[in-house]
Order: C-alpha cells, then sequence, then structure tokens
C-alpha cells in the first residue's frame, strides 16, 4: 500500500469526510451538528455511480439532510445528539411520532448512507483490479460494480422501497459505470477538490490501490456512526 502522507489521492478522505472521522461517536450517542457537517461530504461520491443511479438517491439523501438540519436550526439546544432530536420530537409532535419531520428524515438518511457505506466495503474487501465475468445465461459480461451495488441495493434500500421504485433501481443499474469506471471518477473529483491536474488516461493499478486504501480509511468511523443511529432508532422502538 502507498503511505497515505505521499500518496496523490489522500483527498479522497477530505472529500467525503473533511479529512476527518465521520461524526464523533461517544457511548453510543452521535454528535448530531458534526454529523450533519460530514454527511454533506457524502454527496459528490454519488456522482461517481452515474446519473441513473445517483439522481434518485442523492436527492433522496440531500432533501432528507435539509430535513434534519432544518429542525437542528430551530432546536439546537435540544439537538445535541441524534437521539436527543429524536426525544425532542417526540415529546414535541407525539401524535406525528415517529414519522415527524427529522425523525422520519433521518431515518432515509441512514438507508441511504448505508447504501453506500455497504458499496464501499464490498469495493474495498474485493479489492482493485477485478475484472467482469460472464454470465452463463445471458452471455455478457457482468462488472463486479453492478453486483456490489445490487447486494447494497438488496440489504438497505429495497426491503422499503414499492414494486415501481424496486424496478426502476433495477434498470439503473444497467447504466452503472464499471468499477474502473467508478475508481476514475474517484480520483477525478478527488483531485478536482485539490486543485490537482486529471487527464482521462487509464487508471493505474497503483492509483486503484491508494484510491482503496484511502476508502479503508474511512470506512470505520463510517460503519461505527451508521451503527450507532441504528441502535438509537432500536432503542426507541422506531422502524428500522
Amino acid at each position: 500500500m502507498l503511505s497515505r502522507s505521499s500518496s496523490p489521492f489522500h483527498t479522497v478522505t477530505m472529500m467525503l469526510l473533511g479529512g476527518k472521522v465521520f461524526a464523533p461517536v461517544e457511548n453510543g450517542e452521535v454528535d448530531l451538528e458534526q454529523f450533519l457537517e460530514r454527511v454533506a461530504y457524502v454527496l459528490p461520491l454519488m456522482d461517481c455511480l452515474g446519473s441513473a443511479i445517483s439522481g434518485p438517491i442523492k436527492s433522496d439523501i440531500a432533501g432528507n439532510i435539509s430535513k434534519v438540519r432544518s429542525v437542528w436550526e430551530r432546536h439546537p439546544e435540544e439537538c445535541s445528539s441524534v437521539r436527543a432530536m429524536l426525544e425532542m420530537e417526540r415529546r414535541h409532535h407525539p401524535t406525528a411520532w415517529p414519522r415527524a419531520y427529522g425523525t422520519g428524515g433521518l431515518l432515509w438518511l441512514k438507508r441511504g448512507l448505508r447504501f453506500i457505506q455497504l458499496l464501499l466495503q464490498e469495493l474495498v474487501v474485493a479489492g482493485p483490479q477485478l475484472s467482469g465475468r460472464i454470465d452463463a445465461n445471458y452471455q455478457e459480461s457482468i462488472d463486479p460494480l453492478r453486483e456490489m451495488a445490487t447486494h447494497a441495493y438488496n440489504v438497505a434500500l429495497r426491503p422499503h422501497h414499492n414494486w415501481l421504485v424496486q424496478h426502476i433501481f433495477k434498470i439503473a443499474l444497467i447504466a452503472a459505470p464499471s468499477q474502473n469506471g467508478f475508481l476514475q471518477a474517484l480520483v477525478r473529483i478527488s483531485r478536482q477538490s485539490a486543485q490537482l491536474p486529471y487527464n482521462n488516461e487509464a487508471l493505474s493499478a497503483a492509483s486503484e490501490v491508494a484510491i482503496l486504501d484511502e476508502l479503508q480509511h474511512m470506512l470505520p468511523s463510517f460503519t461505527a456512526t451508521l451503527d450507532a443511529i441504528d441502535k438509537i432508532y432500536q432503542d426507541l422502538n422506531i422502524d428500522n
């Protein structure tokens, strides 16, 4: 692996998380203000999946970030943490809760973020330089990224979508980029964020390893934050 200090792709972590851990998790609690600050860094990553997939999911994530942020901005003292916001809305809106504005928005936000986390996790575990395989039934090349995205969707989002949305996503996967194309897009936006030059030459093995190394570095805090929010929802008996 390339050392992070010498890698030109260390900006991937900066792009996704502002160069920091995703959000502080202390005793199972998640700081809401810092969570909202860091989660915005995930949105550019969605563009790397192509407009067919990123369009609806990115729009949904952005909309739910706005919902949660608006609640925090109105009640910053009562929303110091994720749990505090949920409990505040339960007190203020007992008849609407748990579908209240911030509680419902965060519920869908964490589902969208879980899709991203699972996709990145599979990408890191699979490692660099994967090639497509031939599907025996259809005699066409199946790129690993499409399978990874399908699995992440099936776990994180499909159980909560109606048939129409499930069908739309299935069609959108046809336009998913290759694994190499996805990593190239990560290189492009990370270098652009650092105001570094980028060309369209094929991504080298060294570059691919550096990108995956950065993703591996940031995933533990990303995963821990989502796990903590899931646990809070479970503690409060909210649909997970």
